[in-house]
């Protein structure tokens, strides 16, 4: 489960349990690495990352897919984003509810989606 305990501290902030010595995103391998290879416009084949790299994932993510339905759900505590679709495109979000309070942590970002219904959802989240 995500919380103060486990992926929220990768934050790097305090705010969310992270204290000097432990794991953070902040880290030259981290979040940087991951600005450098999208600014340098890295293949996505060549960007290479992994254990040590403290990148905390999003719950559910759809990339470049047609017809989804994400219904009568509860999600609690997402290390990150929760709901993501992607390049994606029918997508029907009904009925979900997320309680997650952490850092970053979006209630659902379709992004450069076509067709996206979000409807009778209830969003408890420490973003937006």
């Amino acid at each position: 489960m995500a919380d103060e305990n486990n992926w929220w501290p990768w934050k790097g902030q305090s705010t969310y349990g992270w204290k000097a010595g432990m794991p953070s995103q902040l880290i030259p391998e981290g979040r940087p690495l991951l600005m450098k290879y999208n600014n340098e416009q890295t293949p996505v084949e060549h960007r290479i990352m992994g254990e040590g790299h403290y990148l905390r994932p999003p719950f559910i993510q759809f990339y470049q897919c047609k017809n989804i339905l994400i219904q009568d759900i509860t999600i609690e505590n997402s290390p990150f984003w929760i709901i993501h679709p992607l390049l994606s495109e029918n997508v029907t979000i009904r009925g979900v509810t997320v309680n997650s309070k952490g850092t970053n942590n979006d209630g659902c970002d379709p992004e450069s989606c076509k067709n996206v219904l979000i409807e009778d959802c209830y969003f408890n989240t420490g973003d937006d």
